[in-house]
C-alpha cells in the first residue's frame, strides 16, 4: 500500500496551484495532491460550479480516480475547509472511503456557518469593493482589466457556493481526527471554533497561527508542521 495522499482544496477565488509547493515539502512524509476546481489552472475551459452539489459531484470524480486503496487525508482552507467536510460524509456513504484525517482551515464549524451579506450578486464596482475589503486577491487583479475579466466570474461562483451553503445534519458524526486552523485576527469566523468537536467521533485539535483570514501564506512553514505531526 502507497502512503498516504492528502487532498488539497482551496479558498475561493483559489486554484490548486497555491498547494504546488507543499509537494516537494511533504514529499518525504505523504503525497500531496492539489485539487483543481473546475473553470480554473488546468481546467480553466470546463464551466464553473453554480453550487456546492456541482461542486462536490465533480470533487468526488476529481478525487475517485486518484484512489489506489492508499490511505488520503482532506486538508481544506476557508471554502476548502467547507467542501473538505461535505466530501468527508460523501465518499463515506457513496463509497464506504473514510479520510484518516481531516484539516480544516480559517473555517467556522459548519453549523455555524450563515452568510448575513451576499455579495456574489453586486453590481461590478460594489462586488470588487467587497473583494478589496476581505483582502487576499492579488493586487494587480484590481489593475489588469484583462485579469478582472477572466477571474471576476471565478470569484463570484465561489463566493456563490460560500454564501449559498446551508447546513444538513449528518446521520452520524465522522470517525476521523479533525484538525482545525485559524488565524489570530480572522474577523470572519462565526461561532466557537471548539464547536467542531461535534462533527466528529476521533479527536480534535486547535491552532491558533498569527495572521488574519489568509494566515495560510503568512504561516505556510507552521501549518506543514502540523500537518507531518497529525498524518503519521
Amino acid at each position: 500500500m502507497n502512503g498516504t495522499k492528502l487532498f488539497c482544496f482551496a479558498y475561493a477565488g483559489g486554484s490548486a496551484s497555491i498547494f504546488l509547493g507543499w509537494k516537494k515539502r511533504l514529499s518525504d512524509h505523504l503525497e500531496v495532491v492539489p485539487v483543481e476546481y473546475a473553470g480554473r489552472g488546468s481546467r480553466f475551459s470546463e464551466p464553473l460550479c453554480e453550487n456546492i452539489e456541482e461542486m462536490l459531484s465533480d470533487l468526488v470524480k476529481q478525487i475517485s480516480i486518484r484512489m489506489d486503496g492508499s490511505p488520503f487525508a482532506l486538508f481544506g482552507h476557508s471554502m476548502g475547509s467547507l467542501l473538505a467536510y461535505e466530501l468527508a460524509y460523501r465518499l463515506r456513504e457513496s463509497f464506504g472511503m473514510l479520510p484518516t484525517h481531516l484539516f480544516a482551515s480559517g473555517q467556522s464549524p459548519p453549523h455555524r456557518k450563515e452568510c448575513k451579506k451576499m455579495i456574489h450578486a453586486l453590481p461590478r464596482d460594489e462586488f470588487m469593493a467587497e473583494v478589496t475589503e476581505i483582502g487576499g486577491t492579488p493586487p494587480q487583479f484590481f489593475e489588469e482589466p484583462d485579469l478582472q475579466e477572466l477571474f471576476l466570474p471565478v470569484l463570484r461562483a465561489d463566493f456563490k457556493i460560500v454564501e449559498t451553503y446551508r447546513f444538513m445534519e449528518k446521520s452520524a458524526p465522522l470517525d476521523c481526527d479533525i484538525t482545525v486552523l485559524s488565524g489570530a485576527r480572522d474577523d470572519g469566523i462565526q461561532g466557537d471554533l471548539r464547536e467542531w468537536e461535534k462533527h466528529t467521533r476521533g479527536k480534535t485539535a486547535f491552532y491558533e497561527l498569527d495572521g488574519d483570514h489568509f494566515f495560510i501564506r503568512e504561516q505556510e512553514e507552521s501549518i506543514l508542521n502540523i500537518v507531518r505531526n497529525h498524518i503519521n
